[in-house]
């Protein structure tokens, strides 16, 4: 996750000039009801199909593939974006309404904060860094505006990344996707395991080994 967050970053401090976010006149309340709707359809499908799958219990790398594929598909079919891509598009909207690029960083890093994403790849240093030293050769605050400051931040960007040598998006958001399936799974797992052993201690049955992974959930 780290390593999309930083790519998704790159990506935006490639471009030059502030993005316009204006949104057409219509009534707030309106807005807010119709995506309220929206998102309420979508979830109903996603939870309708998803309770057609086997969660994969026994962790097993192919069984955890192949429930990530599937819900590929559902995502896919009800219209819910997979969350790299709803990730990318809050990144971008960041970048859009930020002035400068030192506040884009300060909100990157506060929407990292609020998903919960450690930085384990040191990039905010990398790129605070960066920042501190174009800054410095242009004599004030990195204006996306400026095309020539942009430029040379963009080059140490790249830099930064080379160092980091990053696999392809693609791996990266399929590592993300097994990475996201597997703690979901381990969590689950863990819960039935507790649910159990409190169920046995009750009723006396600490005797009886189930295993969580035959458990059709």
């Amino acid at each position: 996750m780290a390593a999309r967050i930083f790519r998704s970053v790159a990506s935006v401090a490639g471009q030059a000039q502030s993005r316009s976010f204006a949104a057409k006149a219509a009534p707030e309340a309106d807005i807010v009801g119709t995506i309220f709707k929206q998102q309420q359809q979508k979830f109903r499908a996603l939870l309708a199909e998803t309770d057609k799958l086997q969660l994969p219990l026994s962790g097993e790398p192919a069984e955890v593939k192949a429930y990530v594929a599937s819900m590929d598909k559902i995502k896919t079919k009800v219209g819910i974006p997979p969350v790299q891509k709803r990730m990318e598009s809050a990144i971008k909207f960041t970048y859009g309404i930020a002035p400068d690029m030192r506040s884009f960083l300060q909100a990157e890093s506060a929407l990292r904060a609020d998903m919960g994403v450690p930085d384990t790849l040191g990039t905010e240093e990398k790129l605070a860094a960066a920042l501190d030293k174009v800054e410095k050769s242009i004599g004030g605050p990195l204006l996306k505006t400026d095309a020539k400051g942009m430029a040379a931040f963009k080059k140490e960007v790249a830099a930064i990344e080379k160092s980091l040598a990053l696999p392809s998006m693609a791996k990266i958001e399929e590592g993300f996707k097994l990475e996201e399936a597997t703690a979901m799974v381990e969590d689950i797992k863990n819960k039935a395991i507790q649910d159990m052993e409190m169920a046995k201690r009750r009723d006396g049955l600490e005797f009886i080994t189930i295993d969580p992974a035959s458990i059709k959930v």
